[in-house]
């Protein structure tokens, strides 16, 4: 602290932040994982905390950039950079700090899934709202497909669509989507898994689901979008299959609900928000 006192990186009582860069990721490589610390010091996940709290709402983008700058340095394979698992300690061992990141990770990609998922996991099961637990579940399994942690994204994808079943009995206008979108999230994984057979059932489910979403609500773009990619999902499915024609079909089917969407969007952007 001494030295970094002494450089023009310290101001007012603190190191500033460091902009995303290739520079800086190997700056903070090789402050927090040293050769005689190699995956960071014990303390490092209380650090982290402290450190990554302060703005939380854009933690998931940061994130995702310095582990691509990190992979692009050599440092090591994508995904397998221990920061990764010292930031999932971070919350295991704490799960009350996973809600200080519940809007970092509206999106994720391959480089920011794990970490994504393990905070939709902790809220999932802290909460007693079993439709919220049951979104944050759904989150987690597309969170760990982008990971490509495919069979723990089915188990999650499985937990998400059983709750939802559940719910339709009781709330079928508002659980049917999101039923279909866990089913979906199911057929993807196993198609990710090669599991073509058994992913091509799930995938027609989801379908079908959603269409009978989409005949209730014919003019919600949201809708519209879901019914799409239920319909590409099926497609890829039936192409590794070998049915070509079938799934050409259904891929052309969503293209042009994509292009209805998209007309429709554009001539009512204040219905997306309805």
């Amino acid at each position: 602290i001494g030295v970094l006192s002494r450089t023009p990186w310290w101001r007012d009582g603190r190191l500033i932040r460091l902009q995303p860069d290739r520079p800086a990721a190997a700056f903070m490589d090789r402050v927090l994982f040293d050769s005689s610390f190699p995956n960071g010091r014990d303390e490092l996940p209380g650090w982290l905390y402290i450190a990554l709290s302060e703005r939380a709402a854009t933690f998931g983008e940061r994130l995702g950039r310095i582990l691509y700058d990190l992979a692009a340095l050599d440092r090591v394979e994508p995904g397998e950079h221990p920061l990764n698992q010292l930031l999932i300690d971070m919350m295991q061992n704490h799960p009350e700090r996973a809600d200080a990141f519940r809007t970092s990770f509206k999106t994720s990609s391959h480089w920011t899934g794990s970490v994504a998922a393990k905070v939709a996991v902790i809220l999932a099961f802290g909460s007693s709202d079993m439709s919220e637990r049951a979104t944050l579940l759904n989150s987690a399994a597309a969170h760990l497909l982008h990971a490509s942690r495919y069979e723990e994204g089915l188990m999650r994808a499985r937990e998400a669509a059983a709750i939802w079943q559940q719910l339709v009995r009781t709330h079928p206008c508002t659980a049917l989507s999101p039923w279909a979108e866990a089913i979906n999230n199911q057929a993807a994984a196993l198609g990710r898994l090669s599991r073509y057979n058994e992913a091509m059932p799930i995938a027609r489910k989801a379908v079908n689901i959603h269409r009978e979403v989409a005949r209730l609500c014919p003019k919600n773009p949201k809708t519209v979008g879901n019914l799409a990619g239920s319909l590409d999902n099926l497609s890829v499915v039936l192409s590794h299959l070998n049915w070509p024609q079938e799934a050409l079909k259904r891929s052309t089917q969503a293209t042009a609900l994509v292009s209805t969407a998209r007309a429709y969007m554009a001539r009512s952007p204040s219905a997306c928000t309805a």
